[in-house]
């Protein structure tokens, strides 16, 4: 089987907390994932939405996706954090904040928590970033999740652990785009096939 390998590039990023929740807090830099504590009783979580380009996926089948990365970069981290992967359901863009996925339009539920309203819970990964400074991730995402985040250009959001830690310092990490740009690898057949899906 013969594959070609497409790149889809980073558009934008954006951090949502609740310690500031009209705050879009947009970051070209890197944002931060994870839960911290601002003083001894007040725990702060943060939530990571992502967009890349899909352009180069337009007129393609999904069938002929072999296999879909998140290559993304992560430093800083106080401990391994469990995360997870989901596409956004509201055309959020990196105005969004806690109360808004756009700067002007409520999400369902704060924080984009609204279950298969602002996000799809079908999970796209389930991932454990570690505390290692300046490590690449390759994340394997669902090709068959992909097909509706392709279809109509939606984010995807990271969800740190619904658990707050139990004890005053952090359970976060940043993830980092300022020299290295996330951005997702697709492996893609060649060889030509018929009656798929395909993205418009």
């Amino acid at each position: 089987m013969t594959t070609t390998t497409i790149t889809l590039p980073y558009e934008w990023s954006g951090a949502m907390t609740n310690a500031w929740p009209t705050d879009p807090s947009p970051s070209d830099s890197f944002d931060m994932v994870g839960w911290k504590y601002s003083s001894e009783n007040t725990p702060e979580k943060y939530n990571v939405f992502l967009k890349f380009n899909y352009a180069a996926m337009i007129g393609k089948r999904m069938s002929k996706v072999v296999s879909a990365t998140l290559k993304i970069q992560s430093y800083v981290g106080d401990t391994t954090v469990n995360t997870t992967i989901h596409e956004v359901l509201k055309p959020a863009t990196n105005n969004g904040t806690w109360l808004t996925y756009d700067g002007s339009n409520n999400w369902n539920t704060p924080g984009a928590l609204g279950t298969n309203v602002d996000y799809n819970t079908s999970q796209l990964a389930a991932v454990s970033f570690p505390n290692i400074n300046y490590v690449w991730n390759s994340i394997p995402l669902s090709i068959s999740g992909l097909s509706s985040v392709f279809t109509n250009n939606h984010a995807l959001i990271i969800f740190p652990p619904a658990t707050i830690p139990e004890s005053y310092g952090r359970n976060s990490l940043y993830l980092n785009w300022d020299t290295h740009k996330p951005y997702i690898e697709i492996k893609y057949k060649s060889s030509a096939t018929t009656g798929d899906a395909t993205i418009f």
